[in-house]
């Protein structure tokens, strides 16, 4: 237990006889509106100023400063040190540039989050990265105290975020955390429990929940008496709110659509708490990426200021309120390059067991403290939306378990059209010279094909109600057989594919790689590369795929014919008859394949009629 025991301080004017107390391990926030008290009572607790009543008590015993450290606006790194001698003071000049000492703090970036170019000098700093290297020399020093003194405004948005998980880092890690603020958004922001200081007394105190919850409330016994209480409780309208918006989700759901049933939510949102404007993010948690985005504009071209994607996931998997305006540091920096910045925003993250999560975004153009209804209706609308896609995924993993029965039917018929074509060509191969060879060959392509096929499924099978693949993984899972032959590198734009296409496009690629790799048997040398880029053509509404080799090329003028061989057969019928694309040859430092395929050969499950 951490407790100021009715503490007067020398020379103090407002700290006297102050008591406060607080469990180990936790972050506490104590907000005053007099910045004299929170000034006096940083100055006692860091011994700057004596204590002439009472005492400071850690676990029952005097508060040892050398176990404390402390943190504010004047962040202390020491320039003509190294990164790596600011946060590890206590090693030697030698010590320091062992291999072992770099490895920690390497790790010591990865368990806390906090990433820094450890090349860069100490004097080329930002006031970011030099709070990154203080938060990590405390981290290390794992201290039984920390004191800080409001810095929120003084660092970026991102860095806050960032700085608050270290906190909570710490506290599992038994350092107690004393948040000192005269400014209410601050206090919301750090997410911990909450103290409001009147006349050197504490008023009251907030649990972490409570304060995520209903931070409106603070704002009134905070400034209770220069302001009238204009937030009043409107339990009628808020249950008539809640009953509409169920009516709401429940038409959404008889839809079957995934973003209008977003757009529904984010809508009623905005209306309800009266944002400027909603955002929800809809996310995989299993690929990390946003699988899609919806603006309560509803418009063509959204209008709403969104986030950048890397800060949408690390805020969906936080599980809770964020809440932060434009008085924090580089705020804008948040968002995306085109976005028109809000003064307030409030974001709740939520993960759900479905393998998916979720970010609500509420924007406003002026200043804004939520209210416990706004609370209500963000976890509302995320345990509805929760519901909707769990119920989306049984009904898409029914759907593809249909898809699956008729997938792997075609795929026997597409063994059973492999060997017809094999007994096609195999004459021809038992006219040649070499005939045991041959036929080795024969019955190894046929054999390589069937294990691409069995591979797909396996890649497949794992997509937990998403009914379609990106071509960049396909590749990867099918060159993995040729990895012992050459140095394959794949270039992959996010290009997806639905369950009923990925097998065609997979036998594509084996054929491409397979051919590349046999015509250079004989003459590739040490390092024999294969390049396969896939990107999308936007204006041409297509999909390229690129595979060119280093080696030999194409013999005379084969390169401008049709292959008479099966590969080149499996190529032209899945790209030419079943695709409606084109596919080009040429020599270009080795041999390159140009196949363009258009975008509407690849039209996703839930547009086709599956038969029954």
């Amino acid at each position: 237990m951490f407790v100021i025991n009715h503490v007067t301080g020398v020379d103090c004017t407002v700290l006297m006889n102050f008591f406060f107390q607080q469990e180990r391990g936790t972050t506490q926030v104590l907000l005053s509106q007099d910045t004299v008290f929170l000034d006096e009572l940083q100055d006692v607790i860091t011994g700057k100023r004596r204590i002439c009543e009472g005492e400071i008590l850690l676990d029952g015993n005097r508060l040892d400063r050398a176990d404390c450290c402390f943190i504010d606006r004047t962040i202390q790194v020491y320039r003509q040190q190294s990164i790596a001698e600011n946060i590890f003071p206590d090693k030697s000049f030698f010590e320091i540039r062992r291999k072992k000492t770099q490895e920690s703090l390497l790790e010591l970036m990865r368990e806390t989050g906090l990433e820094l170019d450890i090349r860069k000098r100490t004097s080329q700093l930002s006031v970011n990265d030099s709070l990154f290297v203080e938060m990590l020399r405390f981290y290390e020093r794992n201290p039984s105290l920390l004191l800080v003194r409001d810095i929120s405004n003084y660092i970026s948005a991102e860095t806050h975020l960032a700085f608050v998980s270290v906190l909570n880092k710490m506290n599992e890690r038994g350092t107690t955390i004393l948040y000192l603020t005269n400014r209410i958004e601050t206090a919301v922001r750090i997410r911990a429990d909450l103290s409001v200081i009147r006349n050197c007394a504490v008023e009251k105190t907030y649990k972490a929940v409570d304060v995520a919850a209903n931070p409106s409330s603070i704002f009134l016994d905070s400034f209770g008496d220069s302001v009238e209480k204009s937030i009043e409780k409107k339990e009628e309208q808020f249950l008539l709110s809640l009953h509409k918006l169920n009516h709401h989700s429940q038409s959404a759901k008889v839809e079957k659509d995934i973003k209008n049933m977003l757009l529904t939510f984010s809508q009623y949102a905005k209306y309800e708490m009266s944002a400027s404007s909603g955002v929800i993010y809809l996310i995989s948690q299993e690929e990390q990426r946003i699988i899609e985005k919806v603006d309560s504009s509803a418009e063509m071209v959204p209008c709403a200021p969104t986030l950048r994607q890397d800060i949408v996931l690390q805020m969906a998997g936080q599980n809770t309120i964020s809440y932060l305006t434009d008085e924090v540091r580089e705020f804008s920096a948040l968002f995306t390059e085109d976005a028109s910045i809000p003064m307030t925003m409030i974001c709740l993250g939520m993960e759900f067991d479905s393998g998916f999560s979720l970010l609500l975004q509420m924007n406003y153009d002026c200043r804004y403290i939520y209210t416990k209804k706004d609370s209500a209706m963000l976890q509302w609308i995320a345990q509805e939306v929760g519901v909707y896609l769990e119920n989306a995924v049984l009904m898409g993993n029914s759907i593809l378990l249909r898809e699956s029965h008729h997938r792997i039917k075609n795929n026997l018929q597409i063994i059973v059209s492999l060997l017809e074509m094999e007994k096609i060509v195999f004459p021809n191969a038992m006219q040649k010279a070499d005939m045991s060879q041959r036929l080795d060959a024969v019955f190894d392509g046929t054999i390589n094909r069937i294990k691409c096929i069995a591979s797909i499924h396996d890649l497949l099978a794992v997509k937990n109600g998403i009914s379609s693949c990106e071509i960049g993984k396909i590749s990867k899972t099918v060159c993995d057989f040729y990895n012992t032959l050459a140095h394959i590198e794949i270039e992959a734009e996010r290009v997806l594919v639905p369950y009923s296409k990925a097998v065609s496009v997979a036998l594509v690629i084996n054929e491409l790689v397979c051919n590349s790799v046999k015509h250079n048997a004989v003459h590739r040398g040490e390092r024999f590369e294969i390049t396969i880029a896939i990107r999308r053509l936007r204006e041409e509404h297509g999909i390229q795929i690129l595979c060119k080799d280093n080696g030999i090329g194409f013999p005379g003028e084969m390169s401008k014919t049709e292959g008479t061989g099966i590969g080149q057969m499996i190529v032209e019928s899945v790209i030419v008859l079943e695709f409606e694309g084109t596919i080009e040859r040429y020599n270009d430092g080795g041999a390159n394949i140009k196949i363009v395929i258009p975008e509407k050969a690849m039209l996703p499950i839930e547009k086709r009629e599956i038969p029954t």
